[in-house]
C-alpha cells in the first residue's frame, strides 16, 4: 500500500475503525495508549490524528523497552523498523505501523468477502 492508497481507504469510517482496533490489539498490554476514533474531528484529520497517536504510543514503547515487541506483532520488516529507528524519526515509523495494520485490515475485509 503506498501513502496516496492509504489516504484513499481512510475516508471510509468502517476501515478507520477496524484499523484502530486492530492497532489496539497490537498495542494491548504494552502501551496504555489507545486509538479512540471518536476523538476524530474531520475527516481529513484521520491520518494526522492515527499518526499523532501512535508517535504517543512508540515513545511510551521505546521508554519502556518494549518497542521491538510491538514492532514483532505488527509484522514490519526488521530492515523498514531498523531504518526508521537509527534516523530517529518516529513519525516515519508510526507511519509504518499505520500502513501495515491498515493493510492487516484491507486484507482481512477483502478476503472475507470472497
Amino acid at each position: 500500500m503506498h501513502p496516496k492508497e492509504v489516504k484513499e481507504y481512510f475516508d471510509e469510517q468502517n476501515f478507520v475503525k477496524k484499523t484502530a482496533l486492530q492497532i489496539n490489539k497490537d498495542l494491548g498490554g504494552l502501551s496504555e495508549y489507545e486509538i479512540n476514533t471518536e476523538k476524530i474531528d474531520k475527516q481529513s484529520d484521520t491520518l494526522n490524528f492515527f499518526l499523532t497517536k501512535l508517535e504517543l504510543a512508540l515513545t511510551d514503547l521505546v521508554e519502556t523497552n518494549q518497542l521491538q515487541q510491538f514492532i514483532y506483532l505488527v509484522d514490519i520488516p526488521e530492515s523498514e523498523y531498523l531504518k526508521s529507528l537509527t534516523s530517529g524519526d518516529l513519525n516515519a515509523l508510526a507511519f509504518l505501523v499505520l500502513r501495515r495494520e491498515a493493510k492487516k485490515v484491507y486484507l482481512k475485509m477483502r478476503f472475507s468477502q470472497a
